[in-house]
């Protein structure tokens, strides 16, 4: 049976692993780079360059990000675990990573997805 192949990207979060989520998103034909950490920006635009495999021209800052994931050729997804830190310790510069992700997301042409791994809801817990 051959499965669907995804018309539109998207910007979500998941309780799969990075390695669950991977391996799904290449049996599809994605091509995958994942993130893990990155607790500033500085550090996560190099992240996601090299998880993305950007050129060495990229210059790791929005707008070179903005310009290097509209370049991309096939479709792409980044997979991000860890990346709680900074968005809680720098709202601002998160806001404006997940700006330019969501803006890519939007575009025409080429699909990308951006997606934040959450921890698993606790099952096991006791009643109160």
């Amino acid at each position: 049976m051959t499965q669907a192949q995804p018309t539109k990207g998207v910007v979500t979060t998941s309780v799969r692993t990075p390695d669950d989520l991977a391996s799904r998103l290449t049996a599809q034909g994605w091509r995958v780079g994942i993130v893990s950490g990155a607790p500033t920006k500085a550090e996560a635009l190099a992240a996601i360059g090299k998880a993305l495999d950007f050129p060495s021209y990229y210059g790791r800052n929005l707008d070179a990000l903005t310009d290097c994931l509209r370049d991309l050729e096939a479709p792409t997804a980044l997979i991000w675990v860890g990346w709680e830190p900074f968005a809680v310790s720098s709202a601002s510069d998160w806001g404006k990573l997940v700006t330019v992700l969501s803006d890519r997301v939007a575009e025409e042409g080429t699909l990308f997805s951006a997606l934040f791994c959450v921890g698993a809801p606790e099952t096991d817990l006791p009643s109160l």
